[in-house]
């Protein structure tokens, strides 16, 4: 057994989900280090499924390779890049459709809802 996490080698997305009224980021990684970040821009939080991000827009950011790696700067092939962020999208798109509204108009998010839905005493 390992004594710490292996990561993958080659090109592979880590997953960030959302906290509350955040939306999910993915984070582009190469071996074991990250290259870029996609995440959703314009998402209308008081919507549900596709009417949620009919008016989104992709942010990339690019990260520097690690301190001392040679070369030092990223090369990859194309269509590994194209490949890489098409799936991130991909996978945001589905995450943030099936998100709740962030606010309902009381105040609350979804999550703070069920929350307080939770902490009700029941009475039997």
């Amino acid at each position: 057994m390992a004594d710490r996490y292996e990561f993958p080698d080659g090109h592979h997305m880590a997953k960030l989900y959302p906290v509350e009224g955040d939306s999910a980021i993915a984070e582009l990684w190469f071996g074991e280090a990250p290259w870029a970040q996609v995440e959703l821009t314009g998402i209308s939080l008081d919507q549900v499924g596709r009417d949620r991000v009919s008016e989104v827009g992709f942010m990339v950011s690019f990260f520097a390779p690690p301190a001392g790696a040679e070369p030092a700067w990223w090369e990859f092939d194309l269509q590994d890049v194209e490949d890489g962020i098409g799936n991130a999208k991909e996978w945001l798109l589905d995450n943030e459709r099936g998100r709740l509204p962030f606010d309902s108009g009381d105040g609350l998010t979804a999550a703070a809802q069920a929350l307080d839905k939770s902490a009700e005493p029941s009475s039997e």
